[in-house]
């Protein structure tokens, strides 16, 4: 959604196609929506009732399974019929719109394949993948190899991209296809940004307390991101004038303990994204619990980074993904969850909040994450 904005600001024309969603129209994005797969319209049907809803569910995953393994030999796509009516419907509106440019975004096959045989049908359109995702350098099904899915993903590549005009992928995926496609024809038209999430987020701090208020805002999936070694950090702290504030999950049996025991502590359920920003805003220190996926950047700790507010983040592991962007950050704690010195790690966040260091400018920011705006893709975009 930032990339269209910024495209609409640039003076473009900005079309979505998609899969039918409540939204119909944002800031003069025009939506058009395409049945989606038989999957996912009945998900959508078992959502809406009560009896029976389980069962519902429960059959569709087996039935999804199903047609996973049925459609082995041409994975990643698994509804060629979904795929045909992204095409089509994207076809007659290029036709009827005299479109320039179709930027098919990854995440899923279908959209590649859409867009590759409408750039056959109108060879005078402007067709510009954007993976957000890796395709052969990505995740497939748990049962087949590493080896296999790479080659799978290179084959899908080796069809699609070849009339591709340029072709954005993320950084993190350039070892991958310097690697993997440095001899194929399509590899000088790739330009490797990062993901599209900063936005600088102007803040004015109201400080009416002399309380000094920590939040973590986000979910916490079990097996990726757990608030164990957090919590037995924070809760070593003595000072009573610093509270915790967790915001997103009122289900963790971990933060609704402590809470019960240690009034510094609160927790908050799920809120609106308006509601969560505004936790953002009016906190003095940000909350970032690492996640166990190397793969798996979350997009809170770059609405976190664009407020230049002081940042606390924990590693599980090794390449933990918001390392490498907090290292660049220079208001950020990154504090590894594989030590056990509670007491020690305590001081070292008490020090950490003490110390007097002013938040990092709207330009600093801008220059180190530049990559990582909407603008660089769109500035990439201008040039075709």
């Amino acid at each position: 959604m930032s990339v269209m904005k910024e495209c609409k600001k640039n003076g473009y024309l900005v079309y979505c196609l998609t899969e039918q969603a409540l939204v119909s129209n944002f800031e003069q994005i025009q939506f058009l929506f395409v049945k989606p797969r038989m999957f996912q319209r009945i998900q959508n049907f078992a959502k809406k009732i009560v009896l029976g809803r389980t069962v519902v569910m429960k059959l569709n995953q087996f039935l999804n399974k199903v047609l996973l393994f049925i459609c082995i030999p041409i994975w990643p796509l698994l509804s060629p019929l979904f795929a045909y009516r992204l095409y089509k419907k994207a076809l007659i509106f290029c036709k009827r719109e005299n479109i320039d440019c179709i930027v098919p975004i990854y995440t899923q096959i279908d959209t590649l394949i859409a867009a590759h045989f409408i750039k056959k049908k109108i060879p005078t359109i402007k067709y510009v993948p954007y993976f957000l995702d890796s395709l052969s350098g990505g995740y497939g099904p748990r049962v087949f190899s590493k080896e296999w899915t790479i080659q799978k993903g290179l084959k899908w590549e080796k069809m699609l991209l070849e009339n591709a005009d340029k072709i954005v992928a993320m950084e993190s995926s350039r070892k991958h296809h310097e690697f993997y496609s440095r001899t194929a024809s399509f590899f000088s038209r790739f330009i490797f940004l990062d993901l599209p999430l900063f936005k600088w987020n102007s803040v004015i701090n109201e400080k009416k307390t002399d309380c000094i208020t920590m939040a973590y805002v986000g979910t916490l999936p079990k097996g990726i991101r757990s608030p164990r070694f957090i919590v037995d950090v924070l809760s070593k702290i003595k000072s009573k004038k610093i509270k915790f504030v967790f915001v997103g999950e009122n289900h963790n049996s971990i933060l609704n303990a402590v809470a019960s025991m240690d009034k510094r502590f609160f927790v908050i359920g799920r809120i609106s994204h308006k509601e969560a920003n505004e936790w953002i805003c009016r906190s003095d220190v940000l909350i970032n619990i690492g996640n166990t996926n190397r793969n798996m950047t979350p997009c809170k700790i770059f609405e976190y980074m664009s407020t230049g507010k002081k940042i606390l983040s924990t590693f599980p592991i090794e390449n933990e993904p918001s390392v490498f962007y907090l290292k660049k950050y220079s208001n950020a704690l990154l504090l590894d969850e594989r030590r056990r010195d509670y007491a020690n790690l305590a001081d070292e966040v008490v020090s950490f909040i003490n110390k007097k260091t002013r938040s990092v400018d709207s330009c600093t920011l801008k220059k180190l994450f530049y990559e990582n705006t909407p603008q660089a893709f769109v500035a990439e975009l201008n040039k075709i």
